[in-house]
């Protein structure tokens, strides 16, 4: 939080660049917030803004060299074999609370965070090709990402507090694409329109997003984040 894209980038970049000139992938076992009491206590675990800032973090990665990450940790859990507590003081609590979703005293419910992971993780692929996007507006971060069969996956993120017209210039695309252009689909995570009925329900598309040859023009609404894909 509260920190730039290009802050983000400089910190991450510290530990890719050990590798690079090699063809060792670098990847990070776990990554979140910093919005923490402890090593058990995620304070924003219920918050809308976690699920922008956990993207926007990831998608910063992968510009600075990283291949992947993993969420941290998957669900809330028990964790100390010591004592059985379930606790908003994190001196008292036992339970790993930073999960994409919570405990049985929360029914097991669906945070806001578990929407915006499911978009990177239901539209990147295993073996794409990683195209980092450099940064030319402020609070803008994106990538994109080509699968082995030439599908690709735009994921974008914005943290301002206004919506922001982009046009994403993708010289990748072969000339064979170019003869009719992209169509994707739009997927946004965003305040006030996230799925109420827990894991059964996902964010779904919200309309098509066609390119005019390798440009990729589209509205990115204030604090958001938005995939833009045609893998089906």
């Amino acid at each position: 939080y509260n920190q730039t894209n290009e802050y983000i980038q400089s910190q991450i970049e510290t530990f890719t660049m050990g590798v690079e000139g090699t063809d060792l992938p670098i990847a990070y076992g776990e990554y979140g917030t910093l919005k923490v009491a402890g090593a058990l206590y995620a304070a924003d675990r219920f918050d809308f803004e976690r699920g922008v800032e956990i993207p926007r973090i990831g998608i910063n990665m992968l510009n600075a060299g990283a291949c992947g990450a993993n969420y941290w940790i998957l669900f809330s859990e028990f964790f100390s074999t010591d004592d059985f507590t379930i606790s908003d003081d994190p001196d008292k609590n036992k339970i790993m609370n930073m999960g994409l979703w919570g405990f049985k005293d929360e029914e097991y419910a669906c945070r806001p965070v578990y929407y915006a992971w499911t978009l990177m993780t239901r539209y990147t692929e295993i073996g794409s090709k990683i195209y980092h996007v450099p940064l030319k507006k402020e609070g803008i971060t994106l990538t994109m990402l080509q699968t082995p069969e030439n599908k690709w996956t735009y994921l974008i993120s914005n943290v301002n507090e206004q919506a922001e017209k982009i046009a994403i210039v993708n010289r990748g695309i072969s000339l064979e694409d170019l003869q009719d252009g992209l169509e994707f689909d739009k997927y946004v995570y965003e305040e006030g329109a996230l799925p109420e009925n827990g894991v059964d329900a996902l964010i779904q598309s919200s309309g098509k997003v066609v390119s005019e040859g390798r440009v990729t023009s589209l509205e990115v609404p204030a604090y958001s984040f938005v995939v833009l894909s045609n893998l089906e």
